[in-house]
């Protein structure tokens, strides 16, 4: 009996140490699916592997699968497809990309706090199947760990979660790129949470090569500061939106986005979003004051009106009230600036003169303040341009060409403390309207013209080919 009971308990104490590594858990299967990327004329791009990780809807990839890809989508474990909507972060260097799908509660696993050693036993679930693969060695890759591996270097594996005894995720398994390798290597897991979108992602090339939306930065400044430096026209759309919806309170973000609807000749909408920001300006949420919301509405007005000469009369009103109206709220020289240019498309001359006139007798400290966020008081005095307009009353263009003319020697100082070179300028717009005499031709007597030497041959000839020819 007793050796019947000796090999029993040996066989009832080692089995748990057995099964400890190596032991998929419950939801290991349902959170591996299959990933479909598509290029812009529909036709497909990659096909793959990837699984669900925490926060739940959050998807891991090989980022191979979407470089160049303007469409995604995932079919889960139950065969059900799901659009991938916004991409949270990408590495081509480590061959990895998250992103967020439309999958209402997907099976999430959550990443390992520590990695794996040298000879444990680890589950690899992948889609349809699972087995089970040991670490066959560890090696240091920046902060991190590499694992070499026993499992089957093929495609099936690539992408798939690496899984230690409490479900967690240590590894994401990657194809060994060695000439003629028979196994897989896989690279730690934690390195996922460095993967994210920061203020300047819109600059990296490695988001940028996705046509997929991203998710926005976490917090409001580097969420704005994203949106300004976004160069795609067809991500713009969803990051303003997005904005919108994660910081309903901020005026600004309804200033955006009613800026890029301007664009896109969606007006009615582009009033709503302004309607809105005006309802919100000057609140403690809002990045933007009301006197810049104003602003920013008259200027784009006066835009629209110019480019539009149907509506012309009408858009450039609304405009000049937009620009008293913040000028009301707050009296800096950019608003006053951009009444005189609504009254000079207006061709009320003289009320632009008056206008251009009161920004120039500014005080300098004033002139140097910014009107509104992103847009700083110009160096150049605000008239520059169109105070030379105004010395020409019959151009047609905005912008009409001119003849530079030398100014006068320059006065140390001026009334009402504005700079002294307006002060030339605006001099020089008043006599432009002054009654001039006609121009009277003055005859000069013709010049004397040299008789020809007679002595032909003292001239050098030059020939008629070679170096010393004309050409």
């Amino acid at each position: 009996m007793k050796r019947l009971y000796i090999p029993l308990l040996f066989t009832l104490f080692t089995l748990p140490l057995f099964a400890q590594q190596g032991t998929p858990a419950a939801p290991a299967k349902a959170s591996v699916f299959e990933v479909f990327t598509y290029r812009a004329d529909g036709s497909l791009l990659s096909r793959g592997n990837g699984f669900f990780v925490q926060p739940a809807g959050h998807g891991v990839a090989a980022y191979s699968l979407f470089e160049n890809a303007t469409r995604a989508e995932i079919v889960d474990s139950n065969g059900r497809k799901y659009a991938v909507t916004r991409i949270a972060g990408a590495s081509s260097r480590d061959d990895l990309v998250t992103f967020i799908t439309a999958a209402p509660s997907p099976a999430a696993l959550s990443l390992a706090t520590k990695p794996a050693e040298n000879g444990w036993r680890l589950a690899l679930p992948t889609y349809g199947k699972q087995s089970v693969t040991r670490v066959s060695s560890v090696s240091p890759y920046n902060d991190y760990v590499y694992y070499a591996l026993s499992a089957d270097n093929v495609a099936a594996n690539f992408g798939c979660p690496l899984l230690c005894d409490d479900g967690s995720v240590v590894g994401i398994v990657q194809k060994n790129v060695e000439t003629g390798a028979k196994t897989a290597c896989a690279l730690d897991a934690r390195l996922l949470r460095e993967l994210s979108v920061t203020s300047v992602s819109g600059l990296k090339s490695d988001l940028r090569n996705i046509r997929i939306p991203k998710t926005l930065p976490a917090t409001e400044q580097d969420a704005l500061a994203y949106i300004y430096v976004l160069t795609d026209s067809t991500e713009l759309p969803a990051a303003l939106n997005d904005f919108c919806v994660a910081w309903p309170q901020n005026a600004e973000g309804y200033v955006n986005r009613a800026t890029y609807r301007a664009g896109q000749k969606q007006l009615a909408a582009c009033d709503a979003d302004f309607q809105t920001a005006f309802a919100l300006a000057g609140n403690a949420a809002s990045t933007m004051s009301s006197d810049a919301t104003h602003f920013r509405y008259g200027r784009l007005l006066y835009s629209l009106a110019l480019e539009n000469p149907s509506d012309t009369l009408h858009g450039l009103r609304r405009a000049l009230a937009e620009a008293d109206t913040a000028y009301a709220l707050n009296p800096l020289p950019a608003y006053r600036e951009l009444r005189g240019q609504c009254l000079y498309a207006l061709r009320d001359y003289r009320a632009a003169l008056s206008a251009y006139d009161e920004v120039n007798r500014f005080p300098r400290q004033l002139a140097g303040r910014r009107a509104m966020r992103g847009t700083a008081w110009r160096r150049q005095p605000a008239h520059h341009a169109t105070a030379r307009q105004l010395s020409r009353p019959r151009a047609t263009s905005l912008h009409a060409a001119h003849s530079p003319l030398p100014l006068p020697p320059r006065p140390a100082s001026h009334e009402g403390g504005a700079p002294a070179r307006c002060h030339h300028r605006l001099q020089r717009i008043r006599e432009s309207h002054r009654p001039q005499e006609p121009h009277r031709a003055i005859l000069l007597p013709p010049r004397p013209v040299a008789a020809p030497s007679k002595d032909v041959s003292a001239s050098p000839r030059r020939p008629a080919h070679g170096p010393g020819a004309f050409r």
